[in-house]
């Protein structure tokens, strides 16, 4: 950021130098050389701040990954997709759930994981209820249905 202020501050007082000169210059051959003159020098002026903001740029390209590392395959992204879609399901059936138990949630969240043998579990409940009185409803009834203890908070 500081390296652009430069820049700028430098085009702004060579365009008003070269304003003064320009104004000052008689008319005629003297004044299309003197133009000439301080396009270069308004040329040259820009190059100077551009070349020192670039010469503290460096890449590292051992710092990028080989494409083989960050890329995923086919199977990859399709089981990722399948574990959010079934998540965004699992969700909507949590909230129905409370919903038709009377429990009312500003928000509940149901996270999934795959095990080595490539199966879905779930990993975690959290549920952000209204009343505190409805904790223990709410526990019991994702308890039966999911067979996992969530974590509830009010708010």
């Amino acid at each position: 950021m500081k390296d652009i202020a430069s820049v700028a501050a430098v085009i702004c007082v060579c365009c008003a130098l070269c304003s003064v000169v320009g104004v000052l210059v008689p008319q005629g051959s003297t004044k299309r050389i003197l133009n000439s003159v301080l396009g270069v020098f308004i040329v040259c002026a820009l190059i100077v701040p551009i070349k020192t903001a670039l010469n503290g740029f460096e890449l590292d390209i051992k710092a990028i990954p080989e494409k083989s590392a960050v890329s995923s395959s086919a199977d990859e992204i399709y089981n990722n997709q399948v574990i959010k879609q079934t998540e965004k399901n699992l969700n909507q059936t949590l909230k129905k759930l409370l919903a038709d138990e009377k429990i009312y949630c500003k928000t509940c969240g149901l996270k999934l994981k795959t095990n080595e043998d490539g199966g879905i579990y779930i990993k975690s409940i959290s549920i952000y209820l209204y009343k505190n009185a409805d904790k223990l409803k709410a526990s019991q009834t994702v308890k039966e249905n999911f067979g996992i203890k969530p974590r509830i908070f009010t708010v």
